[in-house]
């Protein structure tokens, strides 16, 4: 992401996946400050209005919880699929209309997983104990 965010609000834009970030502020966590946070296990952020996720969020190895929902994302990097200790993950209420493959690697420690509605890139799910939409 051009100004280094770890999420990105406001009138900031985003030309998809692999794509760069441009527009005005941002806010949240800087991508640069991520050391600080190595050990963090939740990262709720539900109702921010965030358009984007750095590719940056691989850095939270100990991540176990990531509450997106109800925020303005459209697509995540594939990084996500990176955290592998994630038990849950959140993303109802997003407009997303591709899910990186990545995630499939989440399935042996992802227990929960609320999306919404499915998006037409959707992939197998086989081990997820609590699914919705």
């Amino acid at each position: 992401m051009a100004n280094n965010a770890l999420v990105g609000s406001g009138s900031m834009s985003q030309s998809g996946p692999g794509g760069n970030t441009s527009g005005g502020g941002s806010s949240g966590v800087t991508a640069s400050k991520l050391s600080d946070l190595k050990r963090l296990r939740v990262f709720e952020a539900h109702h921010n209005q965030i358009r984007a996720l750095s590719s940056k969020i691989s850095v939270l190895n100990h991540l176990e919880v990531l509450d997106l929902s109800d925020n303005l994302l459209s697509w995540l990097p594939k990084e996500v699929g990176d955290l592998a200790q994630l038990k849950v993950l959140l993303l109802k209420g997003n407009p997303i209309k591709s899910l990186p493959s990545s995630l499939t690697r989440l399935m042996g420690s992802l227990e929960v997983f609320r999306i919404g509605e499915w998006p037409e890139n959707g992939f197998e799910i086989t081990r997820v104990s609590c699914l919705s939409c």
